[in-house]
Parts: C-alpha cells; sequence; structure tokens
C-alpha cells in the first residue's frame, strides 16, 4: 500500500516557503546586477549562480505542486 500524502495546509505552506525563496533569490540576482560594471567577473558569477538557483528551485517546487496536486484531485 502506498503511503498518503498530508491533505492538509502544510504541503501549500511548504511549497510557499520555496516560492519565496526562488522568488528572493532571483531578486538578489537582479539587483547585483548593477554592481556588475564596478566589481567585474566576481559579481557577475554570483549573480549568474543565484539566478540558476532560484530558477532551479521555482521549477522543481512547481513539478513538485503539481504533482501533489494531481494526487489530491486523483485521490491518492
Amino acid at each position: 500500500m502506498r503511503p498518503t500524502r498530508d491533505p492538509g495546509l502544510q504541503p501549500e505552506r511548504t511549497s510557499l516557503s520555496w516560492s519565496r525563496t526562488a522568488m528572493r533569490l532571483i531578486l538578489t540576482a537582479t539587483a547585483l546586477l548593477s554592481w556588475g560594471s564596478s566589481y567585474g567577473r566576481p559579481v557577475i558569477l554570483v549573480t549568474g549562480l543565484l539566478g540558476v538557483a532560484g530558477l532551479w528551485i521555482y521549477a522543481g517546487q512547481r513539478t513538485r505542486y503539481d504533482r501533489d496536486v494531481d494526487g489530491v484531485e486523483n485521490g491518492g
């Protein structure tokens, strides 16, 4: 028998938390872009890493959320 997922609000709160984390990483990367011309490659590298990490977290979180919603709708 497959374990059932928690149909309560905890999965939704976790999903929202990851969404906020991803958004903050992307916004921080955007803010750092203005420093790129002054500080050069290190800032550009950090900006790229933050942006990629934010997008990666968002895409993974979105996939998990969609899967969980499908599971709740289908009863499992």
